[in-house]
Formats: structure tokens, C-alpha cells, sequence
């Protein structure tokens, strides 16, 4: 055993040699080594054993000596502090830029194990000779449960390091991902050391930004930030005007711009080009608004593709219209034409540059077949497709919103689930539907999937499922549900549903009516329930004349009607 090399607030770290092997063994302090103190250091120590990323610094080895204190191992990273390499080396603007991007991924890593490091700052991160990024000291690691929230921790504010910790941590608040962001945005300021750089400068704001919410709300948002940054594509964090947007496409494409003015005095046929280029986009953004929210990630891709900016229309273009093609087909209730829409998607994934592109691709295929899955024999592989689906876009951090039609199948399916026997599944399948129901602004179908989950975990007999929903406040943005939750909760009556729930109950069962018939070829009765809907809109118009999505739907389906050869009743 040799020199100390770093102590910290739990413990001290030597360097060790074995044979030519070099390495840092950790113990805890002398006097420290009882009760919530040997507590966290023995979860430092699990954490580490389940982390295994290039730039997170690896567990060697681990057990107890014959004093009986616990110990570990860790590789030996040879370089230098954050800090200190940085006013040493003094590397280039892109050099620190792909620096701390490689931090951002171990992050994002993190992140995605449900692990919250809590203690980013300089001396936590090394700088190795060949300019590797290695991240050390988990002392005050904490795992995070399915909803985000540390799990016990015997974490203090005496461990908090002044200056790199977030406001939340200081004022003694539960230390989270956003946390990590905070510390992480102060790191990127450091490294910029007072340089001007716009983009790099709104990024290191947005992610120390005081409040968390205002912070990105992913590692992986702000890792795409970064990628954008670096391939000198406008970044979020500006917000940037259209002259900003412009310019960075300029710089982007100098040599195509340039090309493009040459062809120009040929004039006819880059002219019909552009014609057929904007023809298809606009088919596509028409076909978008039918489908998805404005916000849609899907969005932005399928409108580069058409556009060719920044996509290859032979792998993300077309790979991404196919299924949106499968999305279009699903909202209009032709599950059986979704099979062939997205045939070709698997091989095409195979085409994409990178493994972050293909996962995007896997994660909307999960989710369509699992959307399009819901019948009695295949319910089971639907539940499976879309816990995948769910899982990568949570990893990926994408916030994609679903059309009110996709989001009133995925609640419908949701509520199956606990017919399958597993409320543990149909509990999640629910919450998922409720965020998803909030996220495209239903939050009256979000209160409606909330208070239906209640129900069949008390009918399913899961007390500890429902308690543990029952003890915690409703989720932000639900409204109108409190006292039918409380009723649910306590065993009581609910109340009396209103004229307007009582409508929406009817509404709701003539779409699904509707449905069943078109998919049977029963054109006839699919319309007589399109017809009885239409009439339920009216009243429903009548009875919320504040709620505009009422006007909406009725307006639309006048119109669906009208192209189905039935004939709607005047207004």
C-alpha cells in the first residue's frame, strides 16, 4: 500500500500495487466504519459493480480486511483533474467541447441505470495522457426509483462540495438527474473559461438554470445540444431567431450552397426539382398534423428527410415515412394495412449511420406494433412491445406526443392489461398512458386513465399497489379527478358523473363501435355510429361550449363523414 492519492467525506483512497498491476483502494475513514456511513459505502461500492462505461472509472475488485472494514478497488487512472488540465493544456474550444460531451455520455450513462452521482466538480473528473475522460468517486451516489426520486440515502448537506452543488442540494432538497445537469452546466462554464461562444454559453445556462424545471430535463437532451453544437446545427438552448437558424445552415452547407448557385443559370431544372421537393414535404406535414402533435421529434426528422437537408433520404427519409405511414394507418383504425407499411423498416434500419438513429427507429416500431397488438390472443406481446418502446424513450429522452386517437387506444389498452392478470404491468401501462394523455394536452382522458387504474387495483386486490398511489399527490396537470381518487382510495361511492362524462361514456363507445365496423367491412353500420356520434359532439359543444377540443372533433368528423358517403346532419 502506498501514498494517498485522494479522501473524501466517507473515505480514504490509496494507490496499491500488485505485480504490474497498479490500482486505488478505498476504505472507509477510522471511525466511520459503522451505521449509515459503512451503509453508503458499501452501496458505493454495488453502484460501481454494475456500471461498465469508458468513461467512468472501473471496480476492480472489493471484500473486508482482516480489521473487518470494507474496501474496493479501483482502476488507476493516470492524469489530471478537470481543472487542472484544463489551465495546463489550454486545448482548443473543440478539443474542451469533446471533452465534456464524453462526460455528458458517461451522464447520460448514469442516467439511464437510474443512478444520480451527486458530486460533480473538477477533482471528480480525470483527464487521462491520451485525453480520455474518466469519472471517479460515487461516494454520495444514489440509485433513483421508477418515478425519478432517490432511493434512502444517508446523504448530507456536509458532504455537498460549495460552489458545484445544485440550489436544490444546498437547500437540503432529495438530489435527482437534474441535479447532475445543474453541476454538469458549471463544469461546461469552467471550461469555457470566460471565452465567447453563443452556443456554448446558452448551453452551459439552460443547464445550470436555478429552477429545475427550466434546466434540460435529460442528460440526453443536453447531449443532443452538444451533437448539434458540433456539427454546427442550431441548438435548443438558443432559441435562435430565423436569421440565427439560417446562418447556421449556411455554414453547414457552404459547398452545396455554392453548387446550388452555379446550377441556378440553368434554371428549368432546378426549379422542377424544387417544386417536387416542396410537393413532398407538404404531403408529409399534412400528414403529420392527422397524426402527431407539433412537437413530435418525428417532426423534425421526416421534414429533413424531405427537404434533404441533413438526412439521407435512402436511409432516415424513407425509413422514418414508413412509419409514419404506419402511424397514419393505425389513427385511422386500418391496423391490418399497418403490417405492410412498415415491412420494409427492419432492413432499412440496418442502413442507418449510428446506433442512437437506430434505437430512435426501434423505439417508434416497438410502440406501433404494440399499439396495434391489443386483441385478447396477441395481448401479452402488445403489453411487451410497448414496455420496450416506452423503456428506450425514456433512454433516449425523447418527448414525442401522441394524437388524442393513439392516446385513447393506448389508455384502452391499459386497461385490458389488468384483465391479463398483472397489475403490476397494467399500473405502469397506465401511468404511461397518463403521461402521455398530458403530454398532448387530454388531460381529461389522463384523469380518466388515472381514476380507471384505482379502480381495478382495488378490484384486483393490490392494496400496497394502491396505497402507494393513493398516499402521493396527484400527478402535475391532472385536474377534476381529487375527489373521485379519494372516494376510490377510501372505498366509497364515487360521485355521480356529470351530463358531459355521462356524453363522453357514449361518445366514447360509438367510436369504438364505429371502428369494429369499418375494420369488418360493415360500411353500413360503421357510419349509422359515425352519424351517432356526430350527434353526441353537438351536445357535448352545447354542454362545454369553453372546451374548444369539442369543436375540434366535431369538425373533423363532419368532414370524415363527408369522405365515408354519408351525408352529416346540418349544424
Amino acid at each position: 500500500m502506498k501514498e494517498i492519492i485522494g479522501e473524501g467525506g466517507l473515505g480514504v483512497v490509496r494507490r496499491a500495487q500488485r505485480g504490474e498491476e497498479t490500482g486505488a483502494v478505498k476504505y472507509v475513514h477510522a471511525g466511520y466504519d459503522s451505521g449509515a456511513f459503512r451503509a453508503q459505502f458499501l452501496k458505493e461500492r454495488t453502484i460501481l459493480r454494475s456500471l461498465d462505461h469508458p468513461a467512468i472509472a472501473r471496480l476492480l475488485d472489493g471484500g473486508v480486511d482482516e480489521a473487518g472494514r470494507p474496501y474496493f478497488v479501483m482502476e488507476y487512472i493516470e492524469g489530471r483533474p478537470w481543472d487542472e488540465y484544463l489551465a495546463q493544456a489550454r486545448p482548443p474550444l473543440a478539443e474542451r467541447a469533446r471533452l465534456f460531451t464524453a462526460l455528458v455520455d458517461a451522464l447520460t450513462y448514469l442516467h439511464g441505470r437510474a443512478v444520480v452521482h451527486g458530486d460533480l466538480k473538477p477533482s471528480n473528473v480525470m483527464i487521462t495522457a491520451s485525453g480520455q475522460v474518466k469519472l471517479l468517486d460515487f461516494g454520495v451516489a444514489r440509485l433513483l426509483d421508477s418515478a425519478g426520486r432517490p432511493v434512502e440515502s444517508t446523504f448530507t448537506r456536509a458532504m455537498l462540495t460549495p460552489g458545484w452543488a445544485s440550489p436544490e442540494q444546498t437547500a437540503g432538497g432529495a438530489c435527482a438527474a437534474l441535479s447532475d445537469i445543474y453541476s454538469l452546466g458549471l463544469l461546461l462554464r469552467h471550461a469555457l473559461n470566460g471565452e465567447t461562444d453563443a452556443d456554448l454559453s446558452a448551453i452551459a445556462a439552460q443547464a445550470a438554470r436555478e429552477e429545475p424545471a427550466e434546466r434540460y430535463a435529460t442528460a440526453l437532451a443536453l447531449r443532443e445540444d452538444l451533437e448539434a453544437y458540433r456539427q454546427n446545427r442550431p441548438v435548443a438552448a438558443r432559441r435562435g431567431s430565423r436569421w440565427y437558424v439560417a446562418r447556421k445552415f449556411k455554414r453547414r452547407h457552404r459547398a452545396a450552397l455554392a453548387l446550388a448557385a452555379m446550377l441556378a443559370a440553368t434554371g428549368a431544372g432546378l426549379l422542377i426539382h424544387r417544386q417536387r421537393q416542396q410537393k413532398r414535404q407538404q404531403q408529409l406535414q399534412t400528414a403529420l398534423r392527422e397524426t402527431v402533435r407539433p412537437n413530435d421529434a418525428l417532426t423534425t426528422l421526416v421534414t429533413a428527410a424531405a427537404a434533404n437537408e441533413t438526412l439521407a433520404p435512402d436511409a432516415h427519409g424513407k425509413l422514418h415515412t414508413m412509419l409514419l405511414l404506419g402511424f397514419v394507418r393505425l389513427r385511422e383504425g386500418r391496423c391490418e394495412e399497418v403490417v405492410a407499411a412498415v415491412a420494409g423498416v427492419p432492413e432499412a434500419m440496418k442502413a442507418l449511420p449510428d446506433q442512437r438513429s437506430r434505437d430512435i427507429a426501434r423505439m417508434r416500431l416497438s410502440l406501433l406494433r404494440g399499439l396495434r397488438l391489443p386483441r385478447p390472443g396477441r395481448r401479452i406481446e402488445a403489453i411487451d412491445l410497448l414496455d420496450e418502446g416506452f423503456r428506450l424513450r425514456e433512454q433516449l429522452g425523447l418527448t414525442d406526443a401522441f394524437s388524442p386517437a393513439l392516446v385513447h387506444r393506448l389508455g384502452s389498452i391499459a386497461q385490458s392489461t389488468f384483465g391479463a392478470g398483472a397489475p403490476d404491468r397494467g399500473e405502469r401501462m397506465s401511468r404511461w398512458a397518463v403521461t402521455e394523455a398530458l403530454r398532448s394536452g387530454e388531460a381529461r382522458e389522463a384523469g380518466k386513465i388515472w381514476l380507471t387504474m384505482l379502480r381495478k387495483l382495488r378490484q384486483a386486490g393490490a392494496t400496497a399497489r394502491l396505497d402507494n398511489s393513493c398516499q402521493k399527490p396527484l400527478p402535475p396537470g391532472l385536474t377534476g379527478v381529487a375527489e373521485g381518487a379519494a372516494c376510490i382510495c377510501a372505498g366509497k361511492a364515487e360521485p355521480a358523473p356529470t351530463a358531459a362524462a355521462e356524453l363522453q361514456r357514449a361518445l366514447k363507445e360509438h367510436q369504438e363501435e364505429a371502428a369494429k365496423a369499418g375494420q369488418a367491412g360493415q360500411q353500413a353500420e360503421a357510419r349509422h355510429h359515425m352519424v351517432q356520434r356526430l350527434t353526441l359532439l353537438e351536445k357535448l359543444v352545447e354542454a362545454e361550449p369553453d372546451e374548444p377540443r369539442w369543436k375540434a372533433m366535431l369538425k373533423r368528423s363532419r368532414e370524415r363523414l363527408r369522405r365515408n358517403g354519408g351525408e352529416p346532419p346540418p349544424p
